[in-house]
């Protein structure tokens, strides 16, 4: 049976379900401990979110998502950032020119955010976190330094369009699949030129990406598009 086939059999069968979890126990603490940045035994608090998280990953996943491990660590990483926001609470914003850095021949280089004042270190998991699932639509944080509105009435704009999709589930769930944005339905419901929804796309579904996940304190940065769906 092939790996994909024990996850399907997993969601409804509970015995295969705790098999499966048992199988992969010390990816499921591998991960927590990256996370964590300390060492986790299956006793600790940490461990325990994150088997919750694989469960959920089971019954969550579907082909289209990619491949299962990338998907279970991706959920395990947010539940333990939900976990850890609620255990040590520090907000800050973060623009996302901050977060992308190259080398010397211009390329994306892997970015080091560390706050040794904040003991959960919150921030660096979230932009792990949400780096791997940018990059399974395609984008990276050098990408939205490049893309993100430079103007407060461009930035408005994003934000009205990002706020219209978000009224609507549907559109979200095909975003997600298709990484296509519905140009055509944002120009029948707004006011905007369809050149600015073609040169900020990526920025767009990044927004959406972060506003509908666990993000709390990336999400800091689309502030005024949050107030106005609240």
């Amino acid at each position: 049976m092939h790996f994909e086939e024990k996850v399907s059999e997993a969601k409804t069968n509970h015995k295969a379900c705790n098999e499966l979890i048992h199988e992969y126990n010390n990816f499921i603490l591998s991960v927590t401990s990256k996370v964590t940045g300390k060492f986790v035994t299956e006793h600790d608090d940490e461990a325990s979110v994150a088997i919750i998280a694989f469960h959920e990953a089971i019954q969550k996943y579907e082909s289209d998502k990619g491949k299962f491990l990338s998907f279970a660590a991706l959920m395990i990483k947010s539940r333990l950032i939900d976990y850890m926001r609620k255990e040590y609470k520090t907000a800050k914003v973060i623009p996302f020119s901050s977060l992308s850095q190259t080398d010397e021949d211009g390329g994306e280089v892997e970015f080091d955010v560390e706050d040794k004042n904040y003991e959960g270190n919150d921030i660096k998991y979230e932009i792990e976190s949400l780096t791997e699932e940018l990059k399974v639509h395609g984008i990276s944080f050098l990408d939205l330094s490049k893309v993100s509105p430079k103007s407060k009435k461009t930035r408005r704009v994003c934000f009205k369009i990002i706020n219209y999709i978000l009224s609507q589930p549907q559109l979200i769930t095909e975003l997600k699949k298709s990484d296509t944005l519905p140009i055509k339905s944002i120009l029948e419901n707004i006011d905007v030129n369809r050149k600015t929804i073609e040169r900020h796309r990526k920025y767009i579904i990044a927004g959406l990406i972060i506003l509908t996940g666990n993000y709390y304190y990336i999400a800091e940065y689309f502030s005024e598009a949050k107030g106005a769906i609240l």
